[in-house]
């Protein structure tokens, strides 16, 4: 049994779901807070900030290269308070912020 924080190696990892690359389910367990469900391939995952969600937020399809992930940020609101901040500046007006992905939560 896998816990948040126990570490994972690509050896674990490549058993415990068929379809991808081990070193991507690495990165998913490392992300994981609790396993909801492996069924098929699929991996549904609660992540450390409480979105249940597949491969816990872990996206390849927008990363911009093979080998390459994009993880959801370790402080969601902070993320969007530096983007915010910097938009502002650039633009010179008071501007809002909301970030959303296909997950469709915002």
């Amino acid at each position: 049994m896998l816990h948040a924080g126990d570490p994972v190696r690509e050896e674990q990892a490549r058993g415990l779901v068929t379809g991808k690359e081990p070193r991507h389910v690495e990165v998913v367990l490392r992300e994981t807070r609790r396993i909801v469900r492996m069924d098929r391939g699929v991996l549904i995952a609660e992540t450390r900030h409480g979105f249940v969600c597949d491969d816990a937020g872990v996206d390849a399809s927008n990363a911009g290269g093979t080998g390459q992930l994009v993880l959801l940020p370790e402080d969601l609101d902070a993320s969007a308070r530096r983007l915010r901040d910097q938009l502002t500046a650039v633009v010179g007006a008071d501007v809002a912020v909301v970030i959303s992905d296909t997950f469709g939560r915002p």
